[in-house]
């Protein structure tokens, strides 16, 4: 039995599948194929069978298109074998992780027969940990992720997906039972869009626990469809339509909501969102519920743009005297999601970037400090002479210029 801290815990598996193709293909052990091993704890491809829970790992710096269209268009293929990444519940836990960060991205698959990433099935749980998931565009809920299940998730970044129709979930989208959780910890959840609720995120079941911890949710929107806009999508961050979602040191701003008026316009969040303190909650966001330690709403977090900071997963930097710096409390995790040490101030930052320690640069040597050392090095000796000569020299020195 292998082990894997993962994720705040130590799961134990019972079988490893190492992916070995980034090709979308069953011809080799492909993450298509490694998945398809763990459902079914068969051999599909190259890959081993799975055997109850699964690990597949992914090698680092490597991106997977998603190019097995679905055979017509609108075909909902929940089997894996043609576009999104089906996983099933029938044999345990599947854990998905890159020690060096992967990408899978829905971002090759045709126009006319696109679909979303991850499809999280009723009973399963899956675990990401280093994966970024990106460039999912369905007409249905959950651009990025649909989860029915159990979600845990750390170390990546959402961005990029796209809910068309008056659904639900630009990046993630949840319906599972009251047994089941959700977990988002050191993620990045960007530039996602849905036509109707939660640009960035929906949960759409009463129930079960969704949590984030260290997250950036920014920049994603809501009611998304060019203007005039319906007024039907709300919560640009986040949208819970159904029970609550908790939130710890993290960012849930800069998003948008493009309901015009009479429609209530809620650019952040719409729903309960429970701070568990220490977090950023921005405004327009009737349903916040603040916590201790919360910046307020105006607060302005100065996030930079977009992009692969290190370790090629995207985040959003924290600028030179961003508020957010040093203001984390308790569950820090040891590392944030580009893998760099917490905290690396007093504490740590909110979301999911830890920002660089700020230094004073070295005041560079003058000339009076140049003519000091030169005046040491020349005059060395311990006699009573050089001492002589070394203080004349120094009497020199101090008349020069700092």
């Amino acid at each position: 039995m292998a082990a894997l801290g993962i994720v705040g815990a130590t799961r134990a598996v019972a079988e490893t599948i190492f992916v070995d193709a980034a090709a979308d293909t069953q011809q080799k052990c492909s993450l298509r194929a490694a998945i398809l091993s763990a459902n079914y704890d068969l051999n599909y491809g190259m890959c081993a069978p799975g055997d109850g829970d699964d690990l597949i790992l992914l090698p680092g710096g490597t991106t997977y298109p998603l190019t097995q269209a679905a055979l017509s268009v609108g075909e909902e293929e929940d089997n894996g074998f043609r576009g999104d990444l089906d996983v099933r519940g029938v044999q345990g836990t599947l854990t998905i992780a890159s020690p060096a960060r992967a990408v899978v991205t829905a971002a090759q698959l045709p126009l006319d027969k696109p679909d979303r990433v991850f499809d999280v099935q009723p009973g399963a749980t899956l675990v990401l940990s280093g994966v970024s998931v990106r460039g999912g565009l369905i007409f249905g809920p959950g651009g990025g992720i649909r989860n029915r299940g159990s979600l845990a998730m750390e170390n990546g970044d959402i961005s990029g997906n796209i809910v068309a129709g008056p659904f639900a979930g630009g990046g993630i989208w949840s319906s599972a039972p009251a047994d089941a959780a959700v977990s988002l910890t050191n993620v990045t959840i960007s530039g996602n869009l849905a036509k109707g609720d939660g640009g960035g995120i929906a949960m759409d079941a009463p129930g079960h626990a969704f949590t984030l911890n260290h997250v950036t949710v920014t920049r994603n929107i809501a009611d998304g469809e060019a203007q005039p806009t319906d007024g039907v999508g709300d919560g640009g961050g986040v949208a819970a339509a159904a029970g609550s979602i908790s939130v710890a040191n993290s960012i849930v701003t800069g998003n948008s909501d493009r309901s015009v008026s009479p429609s209530p316009v809620e650019a952040n969040c719409v729903g309960s969102l429970a701070s568990l303190g220490h977090s950023l909650v921005g405004p327009g966001c009737a349903g916040y519920a603040a916590g201790p330690g919360d910046l307020l709403p105006e607060t302005d977090p100065l996030l930079g743009p977009l992009l692969d900071n290190g370790d090629r997963s995207y985040t959003h930097a924290l600028g030179a005297g961003s508020p957010a710096i040093d203001r984390g409390g308790v569950g820090c995790p040891a590392t944030d999601q580009r893998s760099i040490r917490r905290p690396l101030g007093a504490a740590c930052d909110l979301g999911a970037y830890e920002a660089p320690p700020v230094t004073t640069p070295k005041r560079p040597a003058g000339d009076r400090a140049r003519a000091l050392k030169k005046c040491k090095a020349k005059h060395s000796k311990k006699t009573k002479k050089s001492r002589a000569k070394l203080r004349k020299c120094k009497r020199k020195a101090m008349k020069l210029p700092l």
